[in-house]
C-alpha cells in the first residue's frame, strides 16, 4: 500500500512526509480521494507535509466536497488493509531518499500581489512608493558600521561649518570631466535639496555609479551657500552588500541539488530554436550526454524560468512580420506543451518578463491565468511575479525578469557581451531599477517591492539574452541566455544572444556553476 500512495502522489507532483503517510494510511478516506482534494486547495504545493492532509480531510468532511460528483472508489474494510511487506518498505526509503535529492522544499519568500491598493494614477501613490523605498534603504545605510549619526536635513540649517552624515534620495547626478561630481539629495524632512559635490582623488571615497532616485549616504563638511546647503564629500557609501560566506547547510538540505536557470525563450518568434530547447529538454529527461552530464541532469531539482516565456502580442510596431504564432493563447499553448515535457518531479518556477501577458510596469503580477491557464495546470509549476523571493534548499533566491538591464548597463562598465557587472550595481545600490521616469515604467505601488531588502544566496536574471555569471561577495549572480536567436531589437543594439546557453547552480556550494550549451 505505502508503494501505490506514494506512486499517487508522485504522479501528481507532490512528495510526501513521513507524517503525511502515516496519515494516509490511517485515513478512513481513500488515499485517492484524498489527493484529489489536494491538488484542487495546494496545486502549487511541492512538499506534501501533515497539516496538509489534515486540512484536506477536513474539507472531504465539509458540505462542500462531500456534495462533489468525483466517483469515489469503494472502501477497504479495515480488517482487509494490507499488510506492509518488506519489499514496500526499501521502496518507500529508496523513493524518499531520491525525491529529497531531486526536489528540495521550496517556500515563496516574496511575490507580487495580483491586486493592490494603488489607484494607479494617484500622486500620492507615488508619494507612498518613494517614502516606502527610502525608509527601507536608509535602515540598510543605518546599519553599516561607519555610520554613525546621520543629521536630517531640517537640522543641518542648524549647524555650521562642521563635518556631518547625511542620508539623501539622489534626485540629481551631474560629472564634469573635471572629475567633480555634483548630486542634489533630499530626504523626507523638508523640501530643500542638499547639494552635494565631491572631487574624485586619493582622498575621498566616491562610488564609480551612482543612479538617480538611488538612496546613499555622504559625510563630509558642510557649508552654507544660499539658497542651498552644500556638502563637500570626503565619502559616499551606495547601501551594498556585506562580505558573506557561505552559509552552511543543516542535515536537513540536499548537498547535491542543482538549479537550471532558463530565460527569454520567445515561443511564438519566428526566431524561437526549438531544436535546441528540445536539446535541453532531452538532457532533463537523461536521454543525452556522458554519464556524468547524465548524473548532472538527475540532480537538478529546480528550474526557473526568469520571464519573456513567449513572444507575446503587439509588444512593439510591427511585431506581427516577426511572430510564427500570432495569437498570445496558442503561444501559451505551445509553450505549455514544451515546458510540460521537463520531468514532473522537477519543480518549475516561472515569472514574466516584459513580453509576457501582464502589465509592463514594474513590480509585474504573474502571468494572467485568462492567456496562459494551461501553465497554471502543470502540476510542477508555481507561477510568480516579477520579481520573486523563493526559499530552496535553505538558499534565498532573488528572480528577476532583467527589465531595463540595456539602460543600466549604459551607465556602468559592464557591457553586453559582458553583462552581469549591471546585475553587480543592482546588488550595490540594493534596488533591481531605482531610475524614475524612463522607458521602463515603474508602477506607483504603496511599497516598493524592487528594494532588495535581504541579500539572497542567489541572484537570477535574464531579459538581455546572454548568459554570464560571478560570484560577488558571497552572493552567486547568474544571468540567463536565451533560446531565440537574434532579433531585430538585439541587432540594433549590438547584442549577439547566447543561443541555448544555461547556467546550472549547486544549492549545496552555489559557488559552482555548470554553463551547460545546447546550441
Amino acid at each position: 500500500m505505502i508503494r501505490e500512495i506514494v506512486l499517487h502522489f508522485a504522479d501528481r507532483g507532490y512528495q510526501l512526509s513521513p507524517e503525511a503517510l502515516q496519515l494516509l494510511k490511517e485515513a478512513i478516506e481513500p488515499y485517492q480521494n484524498i489527493a484529489e482534494v489536494v491538488v484542487n486547495l495546494f496545486p502549487n504545493a511541492l512538499i506534501v507535509d501533515q497539516s496538509i492532509i489534515q486540512h484536506a480531510i477536513s474539507a472531504m468532511i465539509s458540505s462542500k466536497y462531500k456534495n462533489n460528483e468525483v466517483d469515489q472508489p469503494d472502501h477497504l474494510p479495515l480488517d482487509e488493509t494490507p499488510e506492509e511487506d518488506d519489499n514496500s518498505k526499501v521502496f518507500l526509503e529508496q523513493m524518499t531518499q531520491t525525491q529529497i535529492a531531486r526536489v528540495p522544499a521550496l517556500k515563496i519568500l516574496s511575490e507580487i500581489p495580483t491586486r493592490t491598493p494603488s489607484k494607479g494614477n494617484d500622486a500620492s501613490d507615488f508619494l507612498k512608493l518613494f517614502q516606502d523605498r527610502f525608509h527601507k534603504l536608509r535602515a540598510i545605510l543605518l546599519s553599516h558600521p561607519n555610520v554613525s549619526g546621520p543629521i536630517p536635513s531640517n537640522r543641518l540649517e542648524m549647524v555650521r561649518d562642521k563635518q556631518v552624515e547625511f542620508i539623501g534620495m539622489v534626485s540629481r547626478v551631474r560629472e564634469n570631466t573635471d572629475a567633480i561630481l555634483r548630486l542634489s539629495l533630499e530626504d523626507q524632512h523638508s523640501s530643500k535639496e542638499i547639494r552635494v559635490f565631491a572631487k574624485r582623488n586619493q582622498r575621498t571615497v566616491i562610488p564609480d555609479v551612482i543612479f538617480e532616485d538611488s538612496v546613499i549616504w555622504v559625510q563630509g563638511k558642510l557649508t552654507h551657500t544660499q539658497p542651498n546647503l552644500q556638502i563637500m564629500a570626503n565619502e559616499i557609501s551606495k547601501p551594498g552588500i556585506p562580505v558573506y560566506g557561505i552559509s552552511p547547510l543543516s542535515e536537513a538540505a540536499s548537498p547535491n541539488s542543482y538549479v537550471a536557470l532558463v530565460s527569454d525563450t520567445h515561443v511564438g518568434n519566428k526566431g524561437f530554436d526549438e531544436s535546441c530547447f528540445r536539446r535541453f529538454l532531452d538532457f532533463l529527461q537523461g536521454e543525452s550526454g556522458d554519464k556524468r552530464q547524465q548524473e548532472l541532469a538527475s540532480k537538478i531539482a529546480h528550474v526557473v524560468i526568469a520571464g519573456d516565456l513567449v513572444d507575446g502580442v503587439g509588444v512593439f510596431p510591427g511585431q506581427e512580420e516577426e511572430l510564427e504564432i500570432s495569437n498570445l493563447n496558442e503561444q501559451y499553448e505551445r509553450a505549455c506543451e514544451l515546458f510540460g515535457q521537463i520531468p514532473s518531479d522537477i519543480h518549475l518556477t516561472i515569472i514574466p518578463g516584459n513580453h509576457d501577458a501582464t502589465r509592463l510596469a514594474l513590480p509585474q503580477p504573474p502571468i494572467l491565468k485568462d492567456f496562459a491557464g494551461p501553465l497554471y495546470d502543470l502540476p510542477n509549476a508555481t507561477i510568480l511575479g516579477n520579481p520573486a523571493v523563493i526559499e530552496m534548499n535553505q538558499r534565498r533566491i532573488l528572480v528577476t525578469h532583467g527589465n531595463g538591464l540595456e539602460r543600466i548597463i549604459q551607465r556602468t562598465p559592464a557591457t553586453f557581451e559582458a553583462p552581469i557587472g549591471a546585475m553587480i550595481e543592482l546588488l550595490e545600490h540594493r534596488h533591481l531599477y531605482p531610475t524614475f521616469g524612463e522607458r521602463t515604467p515603474i508602477a506607483p505601488e504603496w511599497q516598493d517591492y524592487l528594494v532588495i531588502e535581504e541579500v539572497p544566496d542567489i541572484f537570477l536574471a535574464g531579459h538581455l539574452h546572454v548568459a554570464d555569471e560571478c560570484f560577488y561577495r558571497g552572493v552567486r549572480v547568474c544571468m540567463g541566455g536565451t533560446f531565440q536567436r537574434q532579433s531585430a531589437w538585439l541587432k540594433r543594439l549590438g547584442i549577439h544572444p547566447t543561443v541555448g546557453r544555461v547556467p546550472v547552480i549547486n544549492l549545496g556550494d552555489p559557488q559552482k556553476v555548470h554553463m551547460l550549451y545546447f546550441d
